[in-house]
């Protein structure tokens, strides 16, 4: 057995076993008086090992022990809220009845002092709004979620209002508004628990996105593989998707969903529709009773008394499966399976009428359910009747085309000749009852056929007339007798009422015992008394003089009800009327039950008693339970039982047709559902059919007023986002719907009180606010319009400037282009450029690998002399040079390519026999000169003006220097191909080869190239200046 472990005060726990009783718990917690906190954790521990009993009392204790105050400790509200919470499940399991009243009433008095507590905290608020959606309230409950997500649980943001509000949208049928929701939520907590992709899957499946809906639902198995909802979910789209595959996995899912959680409600109803599919319908009786146990939503429930019923019809128990057809119907009027089903038990009883009825109802809902329902062989148990009534309706579409198309021809002769013709028979018939009447003076039918006839023409007096002359002509007639009293009673003349139907009722006893006339006669008589007890009773009931005379007509009128049903238990009429004493005295579940009973029995009449009153009834015990939704969906059924059977405007009344102005009665009891549910939109629309069916109701003109002063007000009352659009026209549309509501509500107000059954009081209050609040919405449409004007102008601003800075950006945009377009030109230019520069260097090239290759196969005569001519003279050799040294070069300031005798040419030739020299290839008589210069060199400085003296005595120098050479020359014999010789030759095309890159082809190159062994071991390293190319001309003496 497991043990919880309680606190104590000095430290440390004492165990209790799990199952402890309440008893044996609060004692300890009394004594050892822990915080609030180590109480909620003992109570949380014995839910868990699911002790109900002693986690109730533990927070009974703690929520009964504290004061409540203008502040209380979170601790505190999570039990107020924790114990509500748990109110609320007791009361949802339960049946309707006080008790689950009481309940509820329980739990709010716990969220209402846990909201006093905690007034910016939205624990209490979300507590509120699950107890409105338990009571049928979701207006109520979208609000309190709305306000609940302005605020945090414990100091701390929390998306639990807004999961709240996407599940009351994906409830109302909104699932794209929840899916929003599921979505934001999820994007603002991104580690959200598992769970909310779920709502996110199911959105996805109501929208028709199967594929999506199958990803989510496998996400969710992803991050938590034991997620029994994700895997019921996955099992109904792999069962739904029809293949072999799909139906063994889903079939594995719904198993796995099963063993992980198997008191889930939904995962035994669908096993329990699986196993029905299959064919084991005592398996599905099982599981369906068991989901029905653990249901807590009236539409689990109704699912599952659905599944009860075809498992029991299966089994050939129909009366078993009548009465889950039944009860499913009670709990989801919506539902289309439970009235297929009695659909189907009508046929069987030969009820047709009621039989077409339900089954139309069923497929508003579901248009081609029936289709596939016959493909499964479920729909062939309507039998030939229903395939006689689809060839039937066949035969009807046709004539009413044939019509269509005949009717256009006859033009407005074909209104007149309907007329002429009603009027026509009209007149006949009244005429044959005249000649009846005065053939056969003491009968009674044709009189009173005559004011049948006036009273729906709605002469009230003439049926009063000719009714009279009935009981002069045939007294004592008792059938006159009850036309009167219920046309007094129609006509709220009560005191006429009350005389006839005295009158009728000692008629009744004198003739008792005669036969079953004068016995239906005093039923009548006893529940039109009910009645009259019940339209006289005081509306008003603050007064305790009027609470004394509600109290007494109401047991007049039970009384009445309760001997009729004594003596007839048939009467439908009775059971109706004791089902409205029984509403108006507060027992609304009694009421219920009531209602339920007639509208059965009517069903079970073979079509002969309609009562829509009974349907209507139900929405009145519905709407004032604070079930909107279903008090709307029964006053939508019995409006279209109504528009069904009032086709023909000649039926009787006592099919159940119920004449115009209670038609629009009812339509003004909708528009109070749609009003009490917040959906004012619809309440408009409502009230206004009623208009157009009653337009002299003064009730329902103050309802229209009513709901278009609310629209009004809320419409300028509501919140709306900076610029929005919509604000000036529904700020306009709340101000002309206040002039026409206080046009409205003056005009009753000048109407006479007891004419229109409304006080001045609330007539003139209503006035006065309408008035008051027209100002303010004025003043509001004007500061709209001029907001509407500033944004408009704002919109015209920032178009302007939208198109000032897209002319700048097209600007900018075609000047880069242009400047684009002229970087591409200068850039093909430098190209160009280029490119005729490497063509230039490649020809120097060329002509530098050709003297190479001389150099290396010691050939002088494979290198092309160069002339003074060829070389274009001194310029154009210095125009080479020019072409051929770098720019950098230091030595070269004066000198002028266009003009190369302009400068000192006196650093010429000393770089030139410098390189030469450093190469070895001077003369004896040359090494000896250029020695002894550079001694001199050495030994004197020359000085700052050295450039001018050394450009005079270059010329002398250089003369000395060729005759030097000749005596040289004609001292070894002459020979002009001897190898110095070839070397000096080789030596002047050599000083063509620098070109970019001076340090490397220079003279150092081409004396490596020409020297010999011996040479290069005497020569020192070749180093020459960055300078221009010397350029040695041919010293041959021719």
């Amino acid at each position: 057995m497991a043990t919880v472990v309680l606190p104590l005060r000095g430290g440390g726990g004492t165990s209790l076993r799990s199952d402890a009783s309440p008893e044996d718990v609060i004692p300890l917690l009394r004594r050892e008086r822990p915080p609030p906190e180590a109480w909620l954790d003992a109570a949380r521990s014995f839910l868990v090992e699911g002790n109900a009993p002693a986690y109730e009392a533990i927070l009974r204790e703690l929520c009964d022990g504290q004061q409540t105050g203008s502040s209380l400790p979170f601790a505190l509200v999570q039990a107020h809220c924790a114990l509500a919470a748990w109110l609320c499940h007791q009361a949802r399991s339960q049946a309707t009845g006080p008790a689950r009243q009481k309940l509820f009433d329980q739990a709010s008095s716990l969220l209402f002092a846990a909201r006093q507590g905690a007034l910016d905290d939205a624990l209490p608020l979300l507590g509120l709004g699950q107890l409105a959606l338990d009571r049928g309230n979701a207006a109520a409950a979208r609000q309190h979620f709305q306000q609940a997500a302005k605020h945090a649980i414990g100091g701390r943001p929390n998306a639990a209002p807004q999961l709240a509000l996407a599940a009351l949208e994906f409830g109302e049928g909104r699932p794209r508004e929840a899916l929003s929701l599921y979505k934001s939520v999820l994007k603002g907590w991104p580690a959200a628990p598992a769970e909310v992709r779920l709502g996110i899957a199911a959105c996805r499946f109501r929208l028709g996105d199967v594929r999506g809906a199958r990803r989510a639902f496998a996400r969710v198995l992803q991050l938590d593989g034991g997620c029994a909802a994700a895997m019921l979910g996955a099992a109904v789209l792999r069962l739904g998707a029809g293949g072999a595959e799909d139906a063994a996995e889903g079939s594995r899912l719904l198993v796995r969903a099963f063993e992980r959680d198997p008191e889930n409600p939904h995962v035994l109803a669908l096993l329990a529709y699986f196993n029905l599919q299959q064919g084991f319908h005592e398996a599905a009786l099982r599981l369906a009773n068991a989901a029905l146990a653990r249901a807590e939503t009236d539409q689990v429930r109704a699912e599952c008394f659905t599944l009860l019923a075809r498992a029991a019809h299966a089994l050939q128990r129909p009366k078993e499966a009548y009465q889950h057809y039944r009860a499913a119907t009670a709990l989801d009027p919506r539902a289309p399976l439970p009235r297929l089903g009695l659909g189907q038990f009508a046929v069987l009883q030969g009820e047709h009428g009621n039989a077409a009825s339900l089954l139309e109802s069923a497929l508003e809902a579901l248009p081609a359910w029936t289709d596939a329902l016959e493909a499964r062989g479920g729909g062939g148990i309507l039998g030939e009747g229903m395939k006689a009534r689809e060839r039937g309706s066949g035969m009807k579409r046709q004539l009413c085309s044939i019509l269509g198309r005949l009717l256009p021809h006859l033009g407005p002769a074909h209104d007149a000749a309907g007329i002429r013709h009603l009027r026509s028979a009209l007149a006949l018939d009244e005429g044959r009852a005249d000649l009846c009447c005065s053939s056969s003076p003491r009968y009674a039918d044709p009189y009173l056929r005559l004011a049948a006839m006036a009273r729906r023409r709605g002469d009230a007096k003439g049926a009063e007339d000719w009714a009279r002359r009935a009981l002069e002509e045939a007294a004592p007639c008792p059938d006159a007798l009850a036309f009167l009293a219920d046309l007094y009673l129609e006509t709220k003349a009560y005191q006429e009422a009350k005389a006839t139907l005295d009158e009728l009722l000692a008629a009744a006893r004198a003739a008792r015992g005669g036969d079953d006339a004068a016995a239906r006669h005093e039923a009548f008589g006893h529940v039109a008394l009910g009645n009259l007890n019940l339209y006289t009773a005081p509306k008003e009931r603050r007064a305790p003089r009027d609470r004394e005379r509600l109290a007494s007509h109401l047991s007049y009128a039970a009384a009445e009800f309760a001997g009729v049903l004594g003596r007839a238990p048939e009467c439908l009429w009775a059971a109706q009327g004791a089902g409205c004493a029984l509403a108006e005295a507060g027992h609304l579940p009694e009421a219920r039950v009531t209602f339920e009973a007639v509208r059965e029995a009517a069903s079970a009449s073979r079509g002969f008693l309609a009562v829509p009153d009974a349907m209507v009834n139900l929405g009145h015990i519905a709407l004032a339970e604070e079930r909107y939704g279903e008090a709307t969906a029964l006053y939508q059924a019995a409006l279209g039982a109504q528009g069904a059977a009032g086709t023909g405007s000649a039926a009787p009344q006592s099919a159940g047709v119920l004449p115009r102005d209670r038609h629009a009665a009812v339509l003004v009891a909708l528009a109070r559902a749609h009003y009490d549910a917040n959906r004012l939109p619809e309440a408009r629309r409502a009230i206004l059919r009623s208009l157009h069916a009653n337009p002299t109701a003064a009730a329902a003109w103050f309802d229209a007023a009513l709901v278009l002063q609310e629209s009004a007000v809320r419409a300028v009352n509501r919140a709306r986002p900076a610029g929005d659009e919509s604000k000036l026209p529904e700020f306009e549309a709340a101000r002309r719907d206040l002039e026409t509501a206080h046009r409205v509500f003056g005009a009753l107000r000048r109407r006479d009180a007891r004419a229109t059954g409304l006080k001045e009081a609330a007539l003139a209050a209503h006035v006065e606010f309408v008035a008051r609040t027209r100002g303010r919405v004025g003043a509001a449409v004007e500061a709209a319009r001029r907001e509407a004007r500033a944004v408009e102008e704002r919109r015209e601003r920032s178009r302007l400037a939208l198109e000032a800075a897209q002319r700048a950006r097209e600007a900018v945009e075609a000047e880069e282009r242009l400047l684009a377009e002229a970087q591409e030109r200068a850039r093909e230019e430098t190209a160009r450029e280029h490119a005729r520069k490497l063509e230039r260097l490649k020809e120097a090239w060329k002509e530098a690998a050709a003297l190479q290759r001389a150099v290396e196969a010691g050939d002088a005569s494979a290198v092309k002399r160069r002339s003074k001519a060829d070389a274009g003279g001194k310029a154009g050799g210095a125009a080479d040079d020019a072409f051929l040294a770098p720019d950098t070069d230091s030595d070269d300031d004066d000198f002028d390519p266009a003009n190369p005798d302009r400068g000192s040419p006196g650093p010429v030739e000393p770089s030139g026999r410098d390189a030469l020299a450093a190469a070895g290839l001077l003369s004896s008589d040359e090494e000896e000169e250029y020695q002894e210069e550079g001694d001199d060199s050495q030994e004197e400085p020359e000085p700052s003006n050295a450039k001018d003296s050394r450009a005079k005595g270059a010329p002398e120098a250089l003369k000395q220097k060729k005759k030097k050479k000749r005596r040289a020359g004609a001292a070894e014999g002459g020979a002009k191909e001897d190898a110095p010789s070839a070397r000096k030759k080789l030596r002047k095309a050599a000083a063509h080869v620098a070109e970019e890159e001076p340090e490397r082809a220079g003279l150092d190159a081409a004396a490596g190239l020409f020297s010999s062994d011996e040479e290069e071991a005497d020569a020192q390293p070749a180093v020459s200046k960055p300078g221009r190319a010397l350029v040695l001309e041919d010293q041959d003496d021719d």
